[in-house]
């Protein structure tokens, strides 16, 4: 489903590496990335907001009201944990299949999906 590459900085004094995810697309005419996690955790996820907006009355105002989200093509959600986001909007997204292929959640991600 999704597929890691690496990519150097451009600073040849701090040859640090970071992993580029690949983007996991929802929604296959979204409109909007989600950059969920942070640092090497960072997962693109292409959704639709409308079928977010259906989902939850948080997402809904979110895309809805006067904020930056509204017009955004990008928006981080730095503190959600990857696995458990993915849970969430693979089920708004209608994309049971891909829960049951990607193995049940375990425990932890479930606690991860509450608190989120």
């Amino acid at each position: 489903m999704s597929s890691n590459s690496t990519a150097h900085s451009g600073n040849d004094s701090d040859m640090e590496e970071r992993v580029v995810r690949s983007t996991i697309t929802l929604h296959d005419h979204g409109d909007v990335t989600l950059l969920i996690g942070t640092g090497e955790e960072q997962q693109p996820v292409f959704v639709s907001k409308g079928t977010m907006q259906l989902a939850s009355p948080i997402w809904r105002a979110m895309f809805d009201g006067p904020w930056s989200e509204n017009q955004a093509d990008m928006i981080p959600f730095p503190d959600d944990d990857v696995d458990a986001m993915l849970l969430v909007l693979r089920i708004a997204h209608l994309r049971f299949h891909e829960i049951r292929e990607n193995n049940k959640p375990s425990i932890d991600q479930v606690f991860q999906l509450a608190i989120t």
